[in-house]
């Protein structure tokens, strides 16, 4: 099939990094797939066989999704898409907009988190852009149907994430650590995430003099970027030289196989790759109850769950993995084994291959 994925951008992001691995795994499959969006640092990830278009996507004023449309009417022309895979309500409006009444069904995966009093706006744009919306969590999907997403149009396909059979080196684990200045028995807590106000990191650096005073020596590696950078760098100097901000990091693996606990927590989310990617390297993880993380982590038996904006149990279920290497390797195995059956790179597109052909020959859906 000729696919066209879009997003507003290809930055640094989980849904991002979503886009870039369905276009390569489509291409992988035998789909002829082209990418349109802003430029960003994730465009060299882009396999050579996948086309990509610039386009000024990351608008959201009426004249510019308009203008966009226009692009993507051209883009539909020229390359005979049979299917769209929208990544967020604007590129799905306009998408809809330039395939007109005759074109290709456009479909849309719902990745984001969006304030309560934007919520209906949302999923009255993803109803009037859409033929179908894919939510990447049952979660994200049902709260998006109660704020007004038609129920005909709406589906869950789960994210996934590339899986390797091999377990991580333990000559990287050595080397890593290395490079940062640890020793390689002292215990090390990574986050690696948006260095944003949902991700809940600020509860996370509130948690640790708990923690240290009952495990001083471990360690807490933050991985990312995002407009909280500067409070949290500040936050991390108050706290001492046991927070590193590691910053953007292309080399993520690395850092899963250097760590022994990961932790995400977010107050709110979909289905956080991130999460996914430490699970299916084996780490034990301590995560928040909100969203989709739920239908990833089973609590007690493919990781822990805590409440949100909860700094006393996040420090607790911590603490409680740093005490029983036993305990550790016990759920970091059931959490590797969950993904691998439940949560991989291939099963989603799987998926979404089911979805576009029952989409293919559809008479597009009305708005709304």
């Amino acid at each position: 099939m000729n696919i066209l994925v879009t997003t507003n951008q290809l930055d640094l992001g989980g849904a991002e990094h979503f886009v870039i691995r369905l276009a390569n795994g489509l291409n992988g499959r035998g789909h002829r797939v082209w990418v349109a969006a802003a430029q960003g640092p994730l465009t060299s990830l882009l396999d050579p066989d996948v086309s990509y278009l610039p386009v000024p996507a990351q608008t959201k004023t009426p004249w510019g999704i308009w203008q966009l449309s226009r692009d993507f009417a051209r883009i539909l022309a020229e390359h005979r898409i049979e299917i769209v895979h929208a990544n967020s309500p604007t590129t799905a409006l306009a998408a809809r907009l330039a395939r007109g009444t005759a074109g290709p069904p456009v479909l849309t995966t719902a990745h984001g988190i969006w304030k309560d009093w934007a919520k209906p706006a949302v999923a009255t744009l993803f109803s009037l852009g859409s033929d179908r919306v894919m939510g990447c969590s049952e979660a994200l999907t049902s709260d998006l149907i109660r704020h007004g997403l038609s129920q005909r149009k709406a589906l869950t396909v789960h994210n996934g994430i590339p899986f390797r059979e091999e377990t991580p080196d333990p000559a990287v684990r050595l080397a890593v650590r290395q490079e940062l200045g640890i020793g390689p028995m002292e215990p090390v807590l990574l986050v690696a995430a948006r260095l944003a106000e949902q991700k809940g990191l600020t509860y996370l650096l509130d948690a640790m003099p708990t923690v240290w005073k009952a495990c001083p020596e471990v360690r807490l590696l933050i991985a990312g970027e995002g407009p909280q950078a500067e409070m949290l760098a500040s936050r991390a100097r108050e706290l001492g030289e046991r927070v590193r901000l590691l910053g953007g990091r292309s080399d993520v693996p690395r850092l899963l196989a250097a760590a022994d606990v990961f932790c995400l927590p977010s107050i709110d989310e979909g289905l956080p790759l991130a999460l996914a990617e430490a699970m299916a390297e084996g780490l034990p993880v301590v995560a928040t109850h909100v969203g989709g993380i739920p239908e990833l982590i089973r609590d007690g038996v493919t990781g822990f769950l805590v409440p949100p904006r909860d700094p006393a149990r996040l420090a607790q279920k911590v603490l409680t993995l740093f005490a029983d290497p036993v305990l550790r390797r016990k759920l970091g195995r059931a959490g590797r084994a969950s993904v691998r059956q439940e949560f991989t790179l291939e099963r989603m597109i799987g998926r979404f291959e089911a979805v576009y052909q029952s989409c293919a020959t559809m008479r597009p859906l009305p708005a709304g």
